[in-house]
């Protein structure tokens, strides 16, 4: 509607919570700037003056070979004007040619979609129209190929057709006739995404363990077994974020979009900056918008993603710091009482190489889009080497202070369940509590303890990996 800012991102998150369609303004019509009068005589005056000044040029060259020809000058001679009454009257079609366009003005009347006819665009108010009819054409699956495609390989971590963006007769699908049926199914259903993703998780190929087999262990590209991956940016950054949240945050972050990555914009400087949610998206490979390519996105692990899980000031704040934390609300229940904490900044080194970091992260997506692989194992060796620099020289961990406390009397056994389903979706085993409770029940300061299972329970490979 006429909402915009903020408005317009609360309307949108409330409608995505009740269901209804949202519209992103990928495409945009704008009107053509109809050119003044005053711009239109001076045009006409420039082309006329350019004009007037070839044909009398030209006029002057070919007065000056019919007298070389007449008084039989040299050949050397009268070819130099013949190539440059040529190069005259060139400029003058082009400039002609220049002309008609301007004539015609900048409003197209017709159109060619993709493998299809020419389309009288005056017949249509907006000329999105004829593109959104072609895209959802029942003999046009192109659209809807794309679509469950790309849905596909959020799912499976490899698609049908991979990589999800070229569909080219060069890189043909792993299984047409389930991308066939899958594609043919979801025009049947009135390119209905919920049936989309209902019939694909509930599948069994969906379903299918993590656990490979002899047979299928180095399988990555047909679906035998389900292949473990790091979560998105958006996603580790949301479980970070709602595994240290308090109770009642964590509810808020469920019903809400303020503060959830989803709601982080995703461009602009001032999302370059050492700390905040625009470095954490960034450390986990969130693209920078800077192309419409996949490459320009990363999901693989690395030692800077290790660093910020293990020993980033953000991270620990979250853990040992946050008043809307888990950690505070069980010391508050336990009757611990909160102490002030202090942290060491990041020094201008570890910006400095931070934002280095950035740059060739931006160089590898433009290396990756080229396909130049010599440059992209350069460019994948000089970042390894600057997160080893950039670990060695993180020391900006909070100082955790605490009241030093023990409670002798604390259900150990409840509050590590908690941890476990607040991190790991689900339950402790039998080792794994008796370890925990070991630990917070032995620890002198038992808000510490605490601490230490929910930073290890953050640093584990089942935390940061969809499985």
């Amino acid at each position: 509607g006429d909402k915009k800012g903020g408005q317009a991102r609360k309307a949108v998150g409330a409608a995505l919570l009740e269901g209804k369609t949202v519209p992103f303004q990928e495409v945009y019509v704008i009107s053509p700037k109809q050119a003044s009068s005053k711009n239109k005589k001076k045009n006409k005056n420039a082309g006329g003056k350019a004009a007037r000044q070839i044909r009398q040029q030209l006029a002057k060259q070919q007065q000056r070979l019919k007298e070389l020809k007449a008084d039989n000058g040299k050949p050397a001679q009268i070819k130099q004007v013949q190539e440059a009454i040529a190069r005259l009257k060139k400029r003058q079609k082009r400039l002609a040619q220049n002309g008609k366009r301007r004539n015609s003005g900048r409003v197209a009347s017709s159109a060619r979609l993709l493998g299809d006819e020419q389309v009288d665009l005056t017949k249509f108010d907006d000329v999105r129209t004829p593109l959104m009819d072609w895209l959802r054409r029942k003999d046009n699956r192109l659209f809807a190929r794309a679509f469950v495609n790309r849905v596909w390989a959020s799912y499976f971590n490899v698609g049908i057709v991979d990589p999800p963006d070229d569909h080219s007769l060069a890189n043909p699908p792993s299984n047409k006739p389930l991308l066939d049926y899958l594609a043919a199914a979801f025009i049947e259903n009135g390119y209905d995404m919920k049936w989309l993703h209902r019939e694909i998780i509930s599948s069994r190929t969906y379903q299918l363990s993590w656990k490979p087999n002899e047979t299928n262990r180095h399988d990555d590209r047909n679906f035998s077994h389900s292949i473990p991956r790091r979560m998105p940016a958006e996603v580790a950054y949301d479980a970070i974020q709602q595994a240290t949240a308090s109770d009642e945050r964590g509810q808020e972050m469920k019903q809400e979009l303020e503060g959830r990555a989803i709601a982080i914009a995703g461009s602009g400087r001032r999302l370059n900056a050492r700390k905040g949610p625009g470095y954490a998206l960034s450390v986990f490979g969130r693209s920078t918008r800077e192309s419409n390519c996949d490459c320009d996105r990363s999901n693989e692990p690395s030692l800077l993603q290790t660093v910020f899980l293990q020993n980033d000031s953000d991270t620990l704040q979250l853990i040992t710091s946050n008043r809307e934390g888990w950690i505070s609300q069980v010391t508050g229940q336990l009757g611990i009482k909160p102490v002030r904490q202090s942290r060491r900044k990041a020094t201008p080194q570890m910006q400095k190489l931070s934002k280095k970091l950035q740059g060739l992260r931006r160089e590898q997506a433009a290396a990756r889009k080229a396909k130049d692989r010599k440059k992209i194992q350069i460019l994948g060796e000089r970042v390894r080497d600057l997160q080893s620099d950039l670990a060695r020289l993180t020391r900006n961990r909070p100082v955790s202070k605490t009241a030093g406390e023990k409670v002798a009397d604390l259900d150990s056994t409840a509050i590590v369940k908690q941890a476990f389903l607040r991190t790991l979706s689900r339950y402790p085993d039998d080792r794994e509590l008796s370890r925990s409770r070991g630990y917070i029940e032995g620890a002198e300061d038992t808000t510490q303890g605490l601490r230490d299972l929910l930073w290890a329970l953050l640093n584990t490979k089942e935390f940061i990996v969809n499985h």
